[in-house]
């Protein structure tokens, strides 16, 4: 109901139970290498608003174009990536979340650590249900270009992963992850050694 100047804020301000609701539009995050969300638990976040609705079901379809970018400094056509969010958006211990609606870019996992993991999505000690997301363009040094999961459950549907790299598990890394991926597309994924597009270790999972 409260209309903040950024995802973040609106995060910071919301308690277990709520949802928060994003408008069509590109946004990037606070500072350099910082994610752009940060998921909390049972704390829902949606894109793809116009910004008239009073609930989801409203959204116009196809959903208001809702862009979440780790090209921080607005300079990645000019070949500068070092402020790059090191993940687009980052979950830890964060249970009984829905994240929906939105294209999920530019990441860049080019860090030490934890930071050269999960470009686009790092999720660690988390469950969350990804849905209408369009993962791609995120790079990552080590492990999941576009998607990262450690001790995890994941339960994706109708999501996207193309065009993200990195050492194993260009499109997807799952270590210890139980999953599943409904009506989803890999595509154009690369890695330099294992799991081009989904890379799964030690989890169990369902491909739909």
């Amino acid at each position: 109901e409260d209309a903040y100047p950024s995802i973040s804020v609106a995060m910071q301000n919301a308690e277990p139970g709520d949802e928060v609701w994003v408008a069509g539009g590109v946004y990037r995050s606070s500072s350099a290498n910082s994610p752009v969300v940060t998921l909390s638990s049972c704390i829902d976040v949606r894109g793809g608003f116009s910004g008239t609705e009073s609930n989801p079901e409203e959204r116009p379809q196809p959903l208001a174009p809702t862009v979440l970018t780790g090209d921080f400094g607005q300079d990645d056509e000019g070949g500068s990536f070092a402020e790059n969010a090191y993940h687009v958006v980052l979950g830890v211990d964060a249970y009984q979340v829905e994240f929906e609606g939105f294209e999920i870019e530019a990441g860049r996992a080019t860090g030490f650590g934890t930071n050269r993991n999960g470009a686009g999505i790092y999720l660690h000690d988390s469950d969350v249900l990804l849905r209408d997301l369009n993962i791609s363009s995120n790079q990552a040094l080590f492990q999941g270009g576009g998607l990262y999961a450690l001790s995890s459950g994941v339960t994706a549907s109708a999501v996207r992963v193309a065009e993200n790299s990195s050492a194993h598990g260009g499109g997807s890394f799952l270590h210890s992850t139980d999953f599943e991926f409904h009506e989803g597309v890999f595509e154009n994924n690369s890695s330099q050694h294992t799991g081009g597009g989904l890379h799964a270790v030690s989890g169990a999972g369902v491909l739909s």
